[in-house]
Protein backbone atom coordinates (compact mmCIF):
# COMPACT_ATOMS: atom_id res chain seq x y z
CA UNK A 1 0.00 0.00 0.00
CA UNK A 2 1.31 3.59 -1.22
CA UNK A 3 1.93 6.00 1.61
CA UNK A 4 1.10 9.49 1.78
CA UNK A 5 3.22 12.07 2.13
CA UNK A 6 2.16 13.06 5.59
CA UNK A 7 2.27 9.40 6.27
CA UNK A 8 5.92 9.42 5.47
CA UNK A 9 6.95 12.21 7.52
CA UNK A 10 5.37 10.18 10.51
CA UNK A 11 1.87 10.84 10.63
CA UNK A 12 -1.12 7.97 11.05
CA UNK A 13 -4.75 8.08 9.93
CA UNK A 14 -6.81 9.16 13.10
CA UNK A 15 -10.10 8.28 13.11
CA UNK A 16 -12.09 11.12 14.94
CA UNK A 17 -14.75 10.12 17.71
CA UNK A 18 -15.98 13.61 18.52
CA UNK A 19 -14.99 17.19 19.52
CA UNK A 20 -15.82 18.23 22.87
CA UNK A 21 -16.21 22.33 22.15
CA UNK A 22 -15.32 24.25 25.75
CA UNK A 23 -15.30 27.61 26.87
CA UNK A 24 -12.28 28.93 24.84
CA UNK A 25 -10.69 25.40 23.12
CA UNK A 26 -11.20 22.29 22.21
CA UNK A 27 -10.47 18.11 22.59
CA UNK A 28 -10.61 16.24 19.82
CA UNK A 29 -11.31 12.47 20.56
CA UNK A 30 -9.79 10.05 18.16
CA UNK A 31 -8.21 6.69 17.71
CA UNK A 32 -5.17 5.89 15.67
CA UNK A 33 -6.34 3.85 12.65
CA UNK A 34 -3.80 1.13 12.40
CA UNK A 35 -3.41 0.61 16.21
CA UNK A 36 -6.04 0.69 19.23
CA UNK A 37 -5.01 3.59 20.32
CA UNK A 38 -7.39 6.14 21.55
CA UNK A 39 -5.75 10.07 22.02
CA UNK A 40 -7.15 12.95 24.07
CA UNK A 41 -6.11 16.15 22.23
CA UNK A 42 -6.61 19.37 23.66
CA UNK A 43 -5.73 23.24 22.10
CA UNK A 44 -7.26 26.57 23.61
CA UNK A 45 -8.46 27.19 20.44
CA UNK A 46 -11.52 26.61 19.41
CA UNK A 47 -11.52 23.57 16.18
CA UNK A 48 -12.96 24.06 12.74
CA UNK A 49 -12.48 20.50 11.89
CA UNK A 50 -13.79 18.88 9.00
CA UNK A 51 -14.45 15.52 9.60
CA UNK A 52 -15.33 14.50 6.25
CA UNK A 53 -11.74 14.64 5.23
CA UNK A 54 -8.36 13.03 6.12
CA UNK A 55 -7.18 14.01 9.54
CA UNK A 56 -3.68 12.72 10.51
CA UNK A 57 -1.89 12.90 13.73
CA UNK A 58 2.10 12.63 14.65
CA UNK A 59 2.95 12.38 18.19
CA UNK A 60 6.78 12.92 20.33
CA UNK A 61 8.00 11.91 23.38
CA UNK A 62 7.52 15.92 24.84
CA UNK A 63 3.41 15.60 25.38
CA UNK A 64 2.49 17.50 22.75
CA UNK A 65 0.96 16.29 18.95
CA UNK A 66 0.78 17.90 15.67
CA UNK A 67 -2.71 17.30 14.27
CA UNK A 68 -2.81 17.89 10.05
CA UNK A 69 -6.54 18.69 9.36
CA UNK A 70 -8.97 20.56 6.68
CA UNK A 71 -10.90 23.49 8.54
CA UNK A 72 -14.41 23.99 7.60
CA UNK A 73 -14.94 25.50 4.67
CA UNK A 74 -11.65 25.41 3.02
CA UNK A 75 -9.39 23.35 0.54
CA UNK A 76 -5.84 23.45 2.02
CA UNK A 77 -4.84 21.52 5.13
CA UNK A 78 -3.44 23.26 8.32
CA UNK A 79 -1.57 21.88 11.31
CA UNK A 80 -1.88 22.22 15.24
CA UNK A 81 -0.34 21.66 18.26
CA UNK A 82 -2.28 19.91 20.72
CA UNK A 83 -1.45 18.81 24.15
CA UNK A 84 -1.97 15.01 24.49
CA UNK A 85 -3.46 13.64 27.69
CA UNK A 86 -6.13 16.47 27.87
CA UNK A 87 -9.42 15.06 29.67
CA UNK A 88 -11.05 18.24 30.62
CA UNK A 89 -10.65 21.98 30.77
CA UNK A 90 -8.43 21.79 33.73
CA UNK A 91 -5.88 19.82 31.79
CA UNK A 92 -5.87 22.70 28.96
CA UNK A 93 -4.58 24.94 31.41
CA UNK A 94 -1.54 22.61 32.95
CA UNK A 95 1.31 21.69 30.39
CA UNK A 96 1.66 18.33 29.60
CA UNK A 97 2.87 15.88 32.07
CA UNK A 98 6.53 15.41 32.66
CA UNK A 99 8.56 12.17 31.08
CA UNK A 100 9.75 10.50 34.27
CA UNK A 101 14.15 11.26 34.25
CA UNK A 102 13.57 14.42 31.90
CA UNK A 103 14.54 17.15 34.55
CA UNK A 104 12.00 19.27 31.78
Amino acid sequence: MLKTELQEQGFLPLIVRRIERLNGGSILHGVVWDTPTALHLGTMEVLDLDTNRPVYVRRDDSGWAIVSYFPTNDVEPTNIWMREDTFGPLDLLMGPPRKMGSGR
